[in-house]
């Protein structure tokens, strides 16, 4: 019926002029595993971190490695990051912490991470393009989380704004194809006594 057919087409037009597009600097579309350098700006309550940061990730496998780092290069958190959680490690005192889901005193969920890592917003949130920035909203386990992906001054950004103030920001100053070795992506064998928590291995690694 033409009618229908009609009401059809608007319909499509109209889910997706609301549906997010991805912004050009976003990671996600690509096909190999990439990597590079730049740095991460957390803040969580009384808790926070600026640091540079190196890191490889692979889009396809979903999956990736985060080096926070020392002014002088010195390694010193990393963080590996896969579908379902993700684990912190302190290579120095051979400490770590598992992460898997937002809560109260850090209100990011790995798949806001992930997000900020490819420039692109995590699977059902809801936006719009302004330029060559994407701003989009979901919502994980604690709360409303708003993101704004795009390029500032030349450098690839992604900047979250999670509940109760909670900031997280990724700055890319370099990236480049590069198949890593397999290692890369698999965490050390840890010992049982090294357990704790993510905001304070965050919190006691500012340079």
């Amino acid at each position: 019926m033409p009618g229908a057919r009609s009401l059809l087409a608007f319909l499509t037009l109209l889910g997706l002029g609301c549906a997010p597009r991805l912004p050009s600097p976003s990671l996600a579309v690509a096909s190999v595993p990439l990597a590079g350098r730049g740095r991460i700006v957390l803040s969580a309550g009384r808790y926070g971190l600026s640091a540079p940061c190196a890191f490889v990730l692979d889009p396809v496998a979903h999956r990736a490695r985060l080096e926070i780092r020392e002014p002088l290069g010195t390694t010193r958190l990393v963080l590996f990051l896969e579908p379902g959680g993700a684990l912190l490690w302190d290579p120095a005192g051979g400490r770590w912490s598992r992460w898997e889901a937002a809560g109260p005193g850090l209100p990011f969920a790995p798949d806001d991470l992930w997000g900020a890592l490819l420039l692109v917003p995590p699977d059902g949130a809801r936006g719009r393009t302004t330029g060559t920035e994407l701003r989009a909203a979901w919502r994980n386990q604690a709360g409303r989380v708003k993101g704004r992906f795009g390029e500032e001054r030349g450098e690839r950004r992604a900047f979250l704004e999670g509940p109760r103030g909670a900031r997280l920001e990724v700055r890319y100053e370099a990236v480049h194809a590069e198949p890593p070795p397999e290692e890369a992506f698999t965490p050390p064998l840890l010992p049982a006594e090294g357990g704790t928590t993510v905001l304070r291995l965050l919190g006691e690694g500012q340079p």
